[in-house]
């Protein structure tokens, strides 16, 4: 028998984020239809594929601004929904999401810079830069399916449990797409590479979860 998870999470601000999501969509829509498209199939991609030209679009053109702002509220989201499943169901707030959703800002923003600073004070930008794009467009198409799971999740009352298993498979198969598309600096430089992994991946979960626990 199936057991159907109850609504944990008041749908009326639930609904209201997720209409400014579907307007976000529309909006890079109107921006750039074909990038917009690329960035979703990103995660279908292997290897990796830079599709853009650094000459028609840079980090802080509209687009891109856009495209992170939707992708941050998403993964904002999920961790709130994460939250309430992991807390034995407890109602989770518009303020408590607001507070997840700056720390998910704040994250992404500290980390792209370190990394862009990094890359440019060692002189490694021209090396390490398929392996910086294709991990944050894995992460940007990544997104869109986080916005499919959740409406499917409030609207057809899914199991959140189903949704964590699908979302954790996506991620097992981004980190797996980025060795396969960066195999030959990853394992030259093998060492530096469990380092980042620590340092800029892990340990910020590891503190997310200390702040919401």
């Amino acid at each position: 028998m199936q057991l159907i998870e109850k609504t944990i999470i008041p749908e009326f601000w639930v609904t209201l984020i997720l209409l400014l999501l579907l307007s976000l969509v529309f909006l890079l829509k109107v921006l750039n239809a074909n990038l917009l498209k690329q960035h979703f199939l990103t995660l279908f991609k292997v290897p990796f594929v830079d599709f853009e030209s650094e000459e028609n679009v840079g980090f802080f053109d509209t687009y891109k601004a856009v495209l992170f702002l939707f992708s941050v509220i998403n993964y904002a989201l999920f961790f709130s929904f994460l939250y309430s499943y992991l807390s034995d169901n407890v109602i989770i707030s518009f303020p408590t999401f607001s507070g997840v959703l700056g720390f998910v800002i704040l994250y992404f923003s500290i980390k792209w810079f370190l990394e862009y600073l990094f890359t440019v004070l060692f002189s490694i930008k021209k090396q390490t830069e398929t392996f910086m794009v294709s991990k944050w467009y894995y992460l940007f198409s990544i997104s869109f399916f986080i916005y499919i799971s959740i409406i499917i999740k409030v609207y057809l009352k899914f199991n959140f449990a189903y949704v964590l298993y699908f979302i954790i498979s996506l991620f097992a198969f981004r980190f797996l797409f980025i060795l396969i598309s960066n195999k030959k600096l990853i394992f030259n430089k093998l060492f530096y590479f469990i380092l980042y992994l620590c340092a800029f991946e892990i340990a910020p979960l590891f503190i997310l979860f200390k702040l919401m626990f």
